[in-house]
């Protein structure tokens, strides 16, 4: 992990390879929050994998000189997390730990038990909201790739793109539902033949999802996992499975070579 401060630079401002100029709001940040100034190192990214070592040209230029270049690639799995929308202060802690738990998009999902509604313009605004939260977890976690904070949506409509994705899980409180971990361990054979896999989570709002919600999903091939005989709240939830997800991921490569079952 590198100390040295970062700033994201958005992919338009990379035109020039030996200098980029930071934006206003990144510059404010360094300058005026950091103290840095003129001859200052630090570390740019771009939120798609390109960072970059540079060096601060003057304290009134808002330029940085690049003196090294690099591309971090995508990693294997890509983990999707379709929220149910909640109350501002659990929403804005789910983008934040979901962002540090290494997803690549963000759904907000207006479920029929949400509070607040926030379709239409209430919407927009708290987009711009989380797309910041968002950014500022990457920033201090060393993030690379942003994730796409999408806009708001009723659940039907992200019901369409689940057969792009290699298997979904939604968080039940359903009899019958299996261990999150348990029902995830195949995957492990997914990525290890192709390489890659896609996994999506549905996390409800506090009350869960209804019961024609629960159906919709599960008709649409979301599997309903169980997080534990604990009842959690919706945010704690969210992170619980993202960690499961992301921890079998990460011990793979271990997982397979000692043939561990669960």
């Amino acid at each position: 992990m590198n100390s040295l401060p970062r700033a994201y630079v958005p992919s338009e401002g990379w035109a020039n390879s030996e200098s980029v100029l930071l934006p206003t709001s990144e510059w404010h940040h360094l300058v005026k929050v950091l103290r840095l100034g003129e001859g200052d190192r630090l570390i740019l990214f771009d939120g798609t994998g390109r960072e970059a070592e540079g060096i601060i040209e003057g304290r009134a230029s808002r330029r940085v000189r690049v003196i090294r270049l690099w591309r971090r690639e995508a990693g294997s799995v890509s983990l999707v997390l379709y929220q149910a929308v909640l109350k501002q202060e659990a929403m804005d802690c789910v983008i934040r730990k979901a962002v540090e738990l290494g997803v690549s998009d963000f759904w907000p999902v207006e479920a029929d038990r949400s509070i607040p509604r926030i379709l239409g313009e209430r919407a927009a605004a708290r987009g711009e909201r989380w797309r910041t939260i968002a950014l500022d977890a990457a920033r201090q976690c060393q993030i690379v790739r942003l994730p796409a904070i999408h806009p708001v949506v009723r659940l039907e409509t992200v019901l369409e793109d689940l057969p792009g994705l290699d298997c979904v899980f939604v968080g039940s409180l359903m009899a019958g539902s299996r261990p999150l971990l348990s029902d995830a361990l195949p995957l492990l054979e997914v990525v290890a033949r192709r390489g890659r896999a896609g996994v999506g989570l549905f996390i409800g709002p506090e009350g869960d999802w209804t019961e024609a919600e629960h159906e919709r999903l599960v008709r649409a091939g979301a599997r309903p996992v169980t997080f534990g005989e604990n009842i959690l709240r919706a945010d704690t939830a969210a992170c619980y499975g993202l960690s499961v997800l992301r921890a079998l991921f990460t011990a793979g490569a271990e997982i397979r070579r000692f043939d561990l079952r669960v």
